[in-house]
């Protein structure tokens, strides 16, 4: 599930771009319908990742601090998003999403799961 999880961050990345550079309303729609059938791959991944890196103990404790962590950190995202579009534009805002995205990549591919050497 690490791998997929990775592959819908590097793929969310491509999305992010993609929206920066339609310039019409189906290249617009495509965009989200990319970014919805890429977003679909999210939730189940990190959930499994979870279970798998905790061993089956704790389950619901990890995913309720999962779900914490990615609703606190949503709350400030308007805030840095409108200050990023004042500094460089509405293409930066999406510029920005792509790179944070492809920054995680390596990181959930040194997830250890349990039982993984």
């Amino acid at each position: 599930s690490k791998f997929v999880l990775a592959g819908h961050v590097f793929l969310s990345s491509i999305s992010w771009i993609t929206y920066a550079y339609t310039g019409d309303l189906l290249s617009l729609i495509s965009a989200a319908v990319f970014m919805g059938v890429v977003g679909s791959m999210d939730l189940p991944s990190r959930r499994r990742l979870l279970a798998e890196s905790a061993g089956g103990e704790g389950i619901g404790t990890l995913i309720g601090a999962l779900d914490l962590f990615t609703m606190l950190s949503s709350i400030p995202a308007p805030i840095f998003g409108g200050a990023i579009y004042g500094l460089g534009g509405l293409r930066a805002v999406f510029w920005v999403g792509f790179v944070v995205n492809l920054i995680g990549v390596p990181f959930l591919l040194k997830v250890r799961v349990h039982g993984e050497g």
